[in-house]
């Protein structure tokens, strides 16, 4: 059970790090679409 419980966190660490890698790009990218966006409308 131990063991199990183990494997478990560290895939959850792997997949939240994964995760913030792919969501990091994406959100550079939307807050330069926000900026040019914005400064067109201005």
């Amino acid at each position: 059970m131990q063991e199990e419980e183990i494997c478990d966190k560290d895939n959850s660490k792997t997949i939240q790090s994964k995760a913030t890698t792919i969501n990091e790009p994406r959100n550079d990218n939307q807050s330069e679409t926000l900026a040019t966006s914005s400064s067109n409308v201005t």
